[in-house]
């Protein structure tokens, strides 16, 4: 079956190259040349980390079917590198890393970020949650279930909150061991850390989860 899901880049510039030219050959060489394949990619999003912790930088595509990433069309696009792309690529340090979307909520007031404008969109905050299961099978089925009937629904409550993803590392990525992948949008005034947001990590199955299913 077509799986859809996401490719995530982290990048982090090395401190020779000016940040003026990287954002410049993001944002007017190598993101529109893929956004260009919209079978391909539905959306690319660039976010910039607020934790001071490195990677810097996120660069986020939706994509319609996984498989398409193994494709020529799409690999073709890092064999026939420009000089420019190849000059300043060569001077950031790059992981990309592929994900097979498994559950998705939004709020009823969610908005793709793609259809808002630049203004609109600056300020709106990404919350990315890692989880290793501790069993593959027992584990991974149980944080499947916990997101599905509890987890998001918990924090749809907390004011604020837009959308909820849970992704699971994709079959791409051969010979990884099971890994999630959740994100969470929130508006740019949100209750993370709140009564709510607290509420939601800390019942009672989201301690037994935590306690015997999930690498910390």
């Amino acid at each position: 079956m077509a799986s859809p899901g996401s490719l995530y880049v982290t990048m982090q510039p090395e401190p020779g190259l000016p940040l003026e030219q990287f954002h410049e050959w993001y944002n007017n060489e190598h993101g529109p040349t893929r956004l260009k394949l919209p079978q391909i990619f539905t959306n690319g999003l660039r976010y910039r980390a607020v934790d001071g912790q490195e990677p810097t930088f996120l660069a986020a595509y939706d994509v319609t079917v996984m498989s398409h990433l193994e494709t020529e069309t799409y690999t073709c696009l890092r064999e026939n590198r420009s000089q420019r792309e190849a000059e300043t690529i060569g001077q950031v340090d790059v992981k990309r890393y592929f994900w097979d979307r498994l559950l998705s909520k939004q709020s009823p007031s969610f908005v793709p970020i793609e259809q808002l404008t630049d203004e609109e969109a600056e300020g709106l905050e990404l919350v990315a949650v890692q989880l290793t299961p501790k069993e593959p099978d027992n584990s991974v089925e149980e944080i499947k279930k916990w997101y599905g009937e509890e987890h998001i629904d918990m924090l749809s409550k907390v004011p604020g909150w837009l959308r909820s993803r849970l992704f699971m590392i994709s079959s791409l990525e051969k010979g990884q061991p099971p890994r999630f992948l959740a994100l969470h949008d929130y508006a740019k005034k949100h209750g993370v850390g709140g009564v709510e947001y607290q509420a939601a990590i800390s019942t009672p199955r989201t301690k037994e989860l935590y306690a015997n299913h999930i690498y910390v």
